[in-house]
């Protein structure tokens, strides 16, 4: 299997866990009765239009149609600017164009909101460190 195809596994395989993670706590939320009525729903609503972003994603990441990637995880965004995996699918639609930069910070805001996408982003963070150095080395602290 070439790298490609192991780095989309692995993206999947984390998307996948993501979505796990997030059921898992609606479902421990719902069992100790902290949720009641509209409240309920609007989580249900929500995990069912994340999981509809995150299926989307996918497929396009895929596919290869980057452009569409980022229009959809933008748009994503202006709704739902704190979230990880938006963060995640429109840091992967820069960094299929070769947006170093602008996938770096996509990269870190997932981290930054939240821990558990630290795995699936380090990987790509030192690609694009590794870009940025052949690209511009007086802009890389060697240090870091």
């Amino acid at each position: 299997m070439d790298q490609v195809n192991i780095d989309n596994l692995t993206d999947a395989l984390y998307c996948v866990f993501a979505a796990l993670i997030y059921i898992g706590v609606v479902l421990t939320a719902l069992l100790v009765g902290s949720i009641k009525g509209h409240k309920l729903n609007e989580l249900i609503v929500e995990a069912a239009q994340r999981q509809a972003f995150e299926a989307d994603a996918k497929g396009l990441l895929g596919k290869g149609e980057y452009s569409k990637l980022k229009e959809l995880a933008m748009q994503r965004e202006t709704t739902h600017p704190a979230d990880a995996s938006t963060q995640y699918f429109l840091g992967m639609a820069h960094l299929r164009c070769d947006e170093f930069v602008a996938a770096k910070r996509c990269f870190e805001c997932a981290i930054k909101y939240d821990a558990n996408w630290k795995k699936v982003c380090a990987a790509h963070l030192e690609h694009i460190a590794a870009e940025l150095k052949k690209a511009k080395p007086s802009l890389v602290d060697n240090d870091r």
